[in-house]
């Protein structure tokens, strides 16, 4: 079952269990005497004994008295708890702001750390590219001298097997 007919399975049972006393109870209030007793009848009159007693307004004065004092205690003191709550959420605003500007500036600072770190490692490279290709050049002219010597050295042994032979 969803969701929905269960809350309104408990508000049924929570109207139910609360308005079936109190409307007898309102009931009760008209009756001139017990609802169970055969001579009841609708009136007004235990209203009109109960404002006609001076006990009731006592009583009702009193606690009059007593909502208002309860009142004038309870707005002021329920205005400062919401200023503090205002004021509370304006510095963790402002903490928060200031955790941001602050994250931000370490995110800044490390992407700057890590460019420096690419830009150390792009120079180290291409210095080693031009100590490769210099070392390649290097090598490569030491070949090319190789082969001239080797070429020089067959060419003056065939000269001097050729001189050697014409004698």
């Amino acid at each position: 079952m969803p969701i929905v007919v269960y809350r309104l399975l408990v508000l049924g049972v929570t109207t139910l269990v609360v308005v079936a006393p109190l409307s007898l109870v309102i009931y009760q209030s008209f009756l001139t005497a017990p609802f169970f007793d055969p001579s009841a009848k609708v009136g007004l009159l235990a209203y009109s004994f109960v404002l006609a007693d001076p006990d009731f307004w006592q009583a009702f004065w009193t606690t009059v008295a007593i909502a208002a004092g309860m009142a004038a205690i309870a707005v002021p003191l329920y205005a400062n708890v919401q200023q503090r709550a205002r004021i509370a959420k304006a510095q963790a605003d402002q903490e928060r702001v200031l955790a941001e500007t602050l994250s931000q500036a370490k995110q800044a600072e490390a992407q700057r750390d890590l460019d420096i770190k690419k830009a150390n490692y792009v120079e180290l490279v291409k210095k080693q590219e031009a100590q490769a290709d210099k070392a390649y050049e290097i090598q490569t002219n030491i070949m090319q001298q190789q082969v001239v010597a080797d070429e020089i050295f067959t060419e003056m042994y065939s000269t001097s097997s050729r001189a050697s032979s014409a004698r």
